[in-house]
């Protein structure tokens, strides 16, 4: 036996992938979408005219951090997987893609009918207004 290291003996570098297929990952998605459209949000209101406190029920927003911690992976691991895929795994890449416009889409669709707060959801995107400051004395 030959003493010293001997990691280039090993046949796989690194922890294993937790989505393997597309398909795993398009079911890990759907769980968490129909997740976020099953448990909504309340919020307790107060009835002006019984003076009684009710709950009303209000849409989840479905975020990338949500999907992250609902599947129990690190918020970067979508990021570093999309960028270290190879060029034969492009489903896997068109798949994590797609979950992205799906989130992306679900977010501006409800601050645009007021589901959600505008202000925060347009942050969240990155569609706030960037302003440029001109120095007008030389």
């Amino acid at each position: 036996m030959i003493q010293g290291n001997n990691c280039k003996r090993r046949t796989k570098h690194g922890r294993p992938r937790r989505f393997i297929t597309p398909e795993a990952l398009w079911q890990a998605a759907s769980a968490y979408f129909e997740w976020c459209d099953i448990n909504p949000l309340t919020k307790p209101e107060l009835n002006r005219w019984y003076g009684k406190q009710d709950c009303i029920s209000l849409i989840r927003p479905y975020t990338l951090r949500g999907f992250c911690q609902f599947n129990k992976i690190g918020v970067n691991y979508l990021k570093q997987l999309k960028a270290s895929l190879a060029p034969h795994e492009q489903e896997l890449y068109f798949t994590i893609i797609r979950i992205e416009k799906i989130i992306w889409v679900q977010q501006f669709e409800g601050a645009c009918v007021g589901a959600f707060n505008p202000l925060i959801i347009a942050r969240s995107l990155a569609l706030n207004n960037k302003t440029q400051q001109v120095n007008l004395f030389f």
